[in-house]
């Protein structure tokens, strides 16, 4: 297979072959849509052999401002970003390497991650008595109990806080997070 790039062709160039190359799958998209989501506009333009760090940083930078998505508007997390580079930059790069179009990738700036996680005491007690407490005062409103196993069952609030009736299907006992309401951006349907 022969390759139409060279080091003097940009990043967006390098990156369409790279995706035209790979197996087709919803991964394949999915990275490919990262990749048209947070970098094509920012560094796409320059020639894949200028690439250096400083042009990484700018995408973390943009993407620590403002996000693409509502749920993003007040900056990416920075587990976004660090996916961003690593899942979809990364490997367009060392393709690039690979293929002899560039000597080496530049060097990734560091994302750190908030390594706090949140210990819970007796949490096996706690979620009893909340959804003891949710069935008593809403045994009248199915709705209640209904957004809290939503939402028990690893929901985001904006995913059930915008379900509509037209999003259930009581037949195949199915509802679909449309895709605007969603992190990934395509239509998700799951069994009740």
């Amino acid at each position: 297979i022969g390759l139409n790039v060279n080091e003097n062709s940009t990043l967006n160039q390098v990156a369409d072959t790279y995706f035209e190359h790979r197996e087709p799958s919803s991964w394949t998209n999915a990275l490919e849509r990262t990749y048209i989501v947070h970098i094509k506009d920012l560094i796409g333009k320059k020639k894949i052999k200028d690439i250096k760090k400083v042009h990484l940083e700018s995408i973390v930078t943009s993407m620590r401002k403002k996000g693409r998505t509502k749920q993003t508007e007040n900056g990416c997390s920075p587990r976004t970003i660090k996916k961003a580079l690593t899942e979809s930059l990364r490997p367009i790069l060392q393709y690039a390497v690979d293929n002899d179009i560039i000597p080496k990738p530049p060097i990734f700036p560091e994302i750190k991650l908030n390594k706090k996680k949140k210990t819970v005491s007796n949490a096996s007690e706690t979620l009893a008595t909340l959804y003891k407490t949710i069935n008593e005062l809403y045994r009248d409103n199915p709705f209640y109990l209904t957004l809290f196993l939503f939402l028990f069952f690893g929901r985001r609030w904006n995913e059930v806080r915008t379900l509509e009736w037209s999003d259930i299907d009581l037949i195949k006992n199915t509802y679909t997070i449309r895709a605007e309401n969603n992190k990934i951006g395509e239509d998700q349907t799951y069994d009740i």
